[in-house]
């Protein structure tokens, strides 16, 4: 199944084998991504007939998100920003299975179709923001955590990128709406991050988690207090 195969990618970038990571990425992809619609459909025409069929686009693009993670490794991030930006874009013409046509299909690991496009979406929207930001762009990384912010309100990470790359741009009021809503809301963040993914999805999450949400959110309560100079 392909989730044994992104499940051994993610374990291999875990522990620092990332040229492994990408040989079993290489392989994957040539055993699905033929597989793929050609156009984007929502989920109940892209199954085909087949249970696994809707996966495909998810499990391609989790593929992509894992090759960029391990050129991040290897050091080379222009290419870690061509994978990220392939999955996105595969990632941006899948839709939705219609909510009105009942709960998405289950994958083996209990989660909705559904939830994991918008954790993935979000997942390769914040890898390939913190690319910009260590590469200095962060006018580039900010369109990437705010759009992360859309697709995927549930997903706590991408405000508190969000909220470093406008302190970093001195956008200050900006900065300031941000902060209290995220004082307001982080307990309520914390008591529902229960989504049940996939291990390898949960993996690529946890290299984007941002430090300890309490200290920085008390640090910006002095950066943001401080008066501002005229």
């Amino acid at each position: 199944m392909p989730e044994i195969f992104l499940e051994a990618a993610a374990a291999l970038i875990q522990t620092g084998r990332a040229q492994d990571a990408l040989t079993v990425c290489e392989e994957l992809l040539r055993r699905t991504s033929s597989l793929l619609p050609k156009m984007p459909l929502p989920w109940k025409n892209a199954s085909k007939g087949t249970k696994e069929s809707p996966h495909y686009p998810l499990w391609v693009s989790a593929t992509y998100l894992l090759q960029g993670h391990a050129w991040v490794q290897l050091g080379v991030p222009k290419q870690a920003i061509s994978e990220f930006s392939r999955c996105l874009e595969l990632l941006f013409r899948v839709t939705p299975k219609d909510k009105e046509q009942g709960p998405a299909s289950n994958c083996e690991q209990g989660c909705t179709s559904d939830e994991t496009l918008q954790q993935l979406r979000a997942a390769a929207l914040i890898s390939r923001g913190l690319e910009w930001v260590a590469s200095g762009q962060d006018t580039k990384a900010l369109q990437d955590f705010l759009l992360s912010v859309q697709v995927c309100l549930g997903n706590g990470d991408a405000s508190f990128h969000l909220l470093q790359t406008l302190r970093r741009l001195d956008r200050r009021d900006e900065a300031t709406a941000l902060w209290r809503r995220l004082e307001a809301q982080t307990k309520l963040l914390q008591e529902n991050a229960t989504w049940s993914l996939p291990l390898y999805l949960e993996t690529c999450l946890s290299w984007i988690h941002p430090p300890d949400r309490e200290t920085l959110l008390e640090e910006y309560r002095t950066f943001l207090l401080e008066p501002c100079d005229l």
